[in-house]
């Protein structure tokens, strides 16, 4: 997830941040309380039946005083406490302007354009490498069809079929040492496992040798020019006179090993050269016609290794590999392209989600916003309230006990609190800026097809520049096409 991503699932978290951080609500004041810390009835009373304060006595009593000053600290922490709140709440505002999001969301097909070029630009020079490639092997592969006349397209075994062939020269050189073990043991003191072991030894030589000339030597036979059907039929002389030397050379041995004499490998020699034929069992016999047997086989597999036309398959496999390299890169842009696509389509989806968050979280702003102010009012009400009913107990108690002495002037006159500046909530203002917003988002909601539809069109006009190789290049030469040539 990159950091943007991030930074969205950051802010649809769920958070109470402006709870936990406003600053708790100040006490109220209660005019009982109050009234009964300044001993208000019994100050009251006693200035009362002092006959204080003096009728004539313009400036409020000092227990007045004390009110004023204890609501007036009350109503300064009330506005203290709703700046402290609002600072909160207008940092939040601030940090949820939809600007950005909405922003980022509209200039997706844009990005998304950009990164494709950029990938393209990236890649074109190992494509154009691979291009050139393909082309050189095409036209090497069309050269060599043209030079040997040649109508037919080229069988070479693909990688199983080529485990296939491998397997079979495996399975001929355990089976002929498995067959031939029991010949082999009658001669060794070893029995089964010895017989095995020279058995599959000398099978492994036999059909070495054989599937070495098939691979190299007999596919000539096949070839157009007279010179090289020559070094095939040659190949094919030396393959038969190999493989009955050899065959002949394991019967021979197995001979001397029977005969239980010393030195059986050069008996076995000097019996080759003289008598090479000159067996004197059925079963020397039967080893020489199953080595006969599977050096034929390995013969035939090593000429089937591959295209029975000399080069054929290795120009062939060339062009095919060249091909399936090219055709390996476009698919790997392709996928990359569209991984940018669905990239660019998610963040459209999250940045519109994170703008419906940021209203969400606005609108809960400016609902504490206007609680904030709801409170702070009552609040302010309810402390001058309070004043006038501490100061009117206070003028009734002292009236009651001045024995007709007349009040003074200055009960005629309520005392007045310390006018205060109170904060300025912008509660319009931030309402009219939420509706802009919303105003954004809505018109982000309108355009979210169209932007889609953008990022689709831009996808599919980068992924058509990669078209598939046969658009590319000339077509290859096919079986009509070289019969044409060939005539």
């Amino acid at each position: 997830m990159g950091l943007w991503q991030r930074c969205i699932a950051w802010f649809f978290s769920p958070s109470r941040r402006q709870e936990t951080r406003s600053p708790e609500f100040p006490p109220e004041p209660n005019e009982a309380d109050i009234a009964e810390e300044l001993q208000l009835r019994e100050e009251a009373k006693r200035l009362g039946e002092a006959g204080q304060p003096a009728p004539d006595s313009t400036i409020p009593a000092g227990i007045e005083a004390q009110i004023v000053q204890r609501i007036d600290k009350a109503r300064a922490s009330y506005l203290d406490w709703a700046a402290s709140r609002l600072a909160v709440v207008n940092g939040d505002l601030s940090r949820l302007d939809v600007t950005t999001v909405v922003n980022h969301a509209a200039q997706a097909a844009e990005e998304f354009a950009r990164k494709a070029n950029a990938l393209l630009s990236e890649r074109s020079a190992v494509l154009r490498e691979l291009k050139e490639e393909v082309a050189r092997c095409d036209t090497a592969l069309d050269e060599f069809r043209q030079q040997n006349r040649l109508v037919r397209s080229a069988r070479y075994p693909q990688s199983a079929g080529t485990f296939l062939r491998i397997a079979v020269l495996v399975l001929l050189i355990v089976v002929e040492g498995g067959v031939n073990s029991a010949l082999f043991a009658t001669g060794l003191e070893g029995g089964l496992i010895s017989g095995f072991v020279y058995a599959a030894g000398l099978a492994l030589v036999n059909v070495a040798l054989a599937a070495s000339l098939g691979r190299f030597f007999l596919p000539n036979l096949f070839h157009r020019s007279r010179l090289r059907k020559v070094l095939g039929s040659l190949g094919l002389i030396a393959a038969f006179v190999t493989m009955t030397s050899v065959s002949l050379t394991i019967a021979h041995y197995r001979a001397a090993l029977v005969a239980d004499i010393d030195a059986p490998g050069k008996i076995a020699l000097e019996t080759l050269k003289h008598t090479p034929f000159g067996f004197d069992d059925i079963t020397s016999w039967l080893l020489f016609g199953l080595s006969m047997l599977f050096a034929t086989a390995a013969l035939a597999d090593g000429v089937l290794f591959d295209d029975t036309y000399p080069g054929y398959g290795r120009h062939s496999r060339e062009a095919d590999e060249a091909h399936d390299a090219y055709q390996e890169e476009i698919s790997d842009v392709r996928d990359e392209l569209a991984a940018l696509k669905d990239e660019a389509l998610e963040l459209v989806d999250e940045n519109i989600k994170a703008a419906q968050a940021f209203l969400v979280r606005q609108e809960a702003s400016l609902g504490i916003k206007t609680k904030t102010l709801s409170r702070l009012q009552s609040a302010m009400l309810n402390a001058q309230r309070c004043h006038q009913a501490l100061i009117t107990l206070f003028r009734t108690e002292n009236v009651m006990h001045r024995k007709g002495t007349p009040p003074p002037a200055s009960f005629s006159v309520m005392p007045t609190l310390v006018e205060v500046e109170w904060p300025n909530f912008k509660l319009e203002e931030n309402r009219a800026a939420f509706e802009a917003q919303q105003a954004r988002v809505q018109t982000l909601l309108e355009k979210v097809q169209t932007l889609r539809a953008a990022i689709q069109s831009s996808f599919n006009q980068e992924f058509d520049t990669l078209t598939a190789l046969e658009d590319h290049l000339p077509p290859r030469a096919n079986s009509r096409s070289l019969k044409a040539v060939a005539a």
